[in-house]
């Protein structure tokens, strides 16, 4: 379980698995995370706990749920209902990759969400999704691209996610921490779009315990959700 130098994170957003995209990168590993989201939209604001996992039955194949649960949320000035979001089950599969000054990987992961929610609040109306992402690190930085899209439940409208990350790592101690930019372009099938743009700071705090905070804001859009997303957490693996 000990870590090395060089460590791998997929693409942003919906398509980066627990735990923070990082860990664990070993066969019958576990790791379990959790995150406080506060949103704030054109109408509406929100607080949402993300509990999540991940197992791995080989390092190249894993399991991970993402379960969350709105603790408070209001729209248009009047409290609504908390509850459970849409869960979300998902089955990265991964091809990793050393070279001299670097590594990574190519993921690709299939996606399915749990229409059981009881809040309306971030609910995603989404069937199924699929990712494809490419990360490399070298000492000092990290860079992750990728592609989403996902089927919608209505109508069967699809959606797509770009997602793309630059950062530094900086090493203190025993351990090591990646800032980064982080961006989500995100366009469905009316021509509606997004552009969420914002910083990321990963912290390796020992070989169990793992932290990161994250704020996106939108920097363009038409027709789709505007504001701010800011989430902090904290994992652990074994």
């Amino acid at each position: 379980m000990i870590a090395t130098a060089l460590v791998v994170f997929p693409s942003v957003g919906l398509a980066e698995q627990p735990v923070f995209g990082m860990m664990p990168r070993w066969a019958n590993g576990w790791g379990v995370q959790a995150q406080h989201e506060y949103q704030s939209l054109d109408d509406e604001a929100g607080h949402i706990l993300h509990l999540e996992g991940v197992y791995t039955w080989r390092r190249w194949i894993r399991l991970t749920y993402k379960i969350p649960w709105v603790i408070a949320a209001e729209s248009a000035g009047a409290q609504t209902q908390s509850g459970l979001g849409t869960p979300v089950l998902a089955l990265p599969l991964k091809k990793y990759f050393n070279r001299d000054g670097e590594s990574g990987a190519w993921s690709l992961t299939p996606q399915v969400f749990l229409p059981i929610s009881s809040s309306e609040f971030g609910r995603k109306d989404h069937l199924a999704g699929l990712s494809l992402s490419y990360a490399k690190e070298t000492y000092r930085t990290a860079t992750d691209l990728g592609l989403a899209g996902h089927l919608g439940a209505e109508d069967y409208p699809f959606e797509w996610h770009l997602h793309g990350g630059l950062g530094g790592k900086f090493y203190v101690s025993d351990t090591f921490w990646i800032l980064r930019l982080r961006s989500d372009l995100r366009l469905n099938h009316e021509g509606e779009y997004s552009l969420r743009v914002g910083p990321v700071v990963y912290a390796r705090l020992s070989d169990r315990w793992h932290a990161q905070m994250s704020w996106k804001a939108s920097l363009l859009g038409q027709g789709l959700d505007e504001g701010n997303w800011v989430r902090s957490g904290l994992g652990m693996v074994f």
